[in-house]
């Protein structure tokens, strides 16, 4: 892979993991709310999905050009970075046996 290629890899890899903080945010903000329908709520819904739809045109434009198989190994960073962003922000514990 190039350089180029393993750049846009990277990109893929922090805007799938930061979508799944948002959504996390989401869900989180939806349970206290008690309802889906709030502005704060589709804001952080829509946040996700805009992180999501760009990381998919991003992937399928990547794929153009590298083969799946070399590519799909930095799928395996997203979960080191969803844990490690999970116990950032929302203070969640990851045992050892996790890890």
């Amino acid at each position: 892979m190039s350089r180029w290629q393993v750049f846009l890899a990277l990109l893929f890899v922090s805007m799938i993991s930061s979508g799944q903080i948002f959504f996390k945010k989401a869900g989180l903000e939806i349970r206290d709310s008690g309802t889906w329908f709030t502005w704060k709520n589709f804001m952080l819904l829509g946040t996700a999905f805009v992180i999501y739809t760009g990381a998919t045109f991003l992937w399928v434009g990547l794929l153009k050009e590298t083969p799946l198989a070399k590519a799909y190994r930095f799928m395996s960073l997203s979960f080191v970075l969803v844990p490690l962003a999970s116990i950032y922000f929302f203070g969640e514990k990851v045992t050892l046996s996790f890890m």
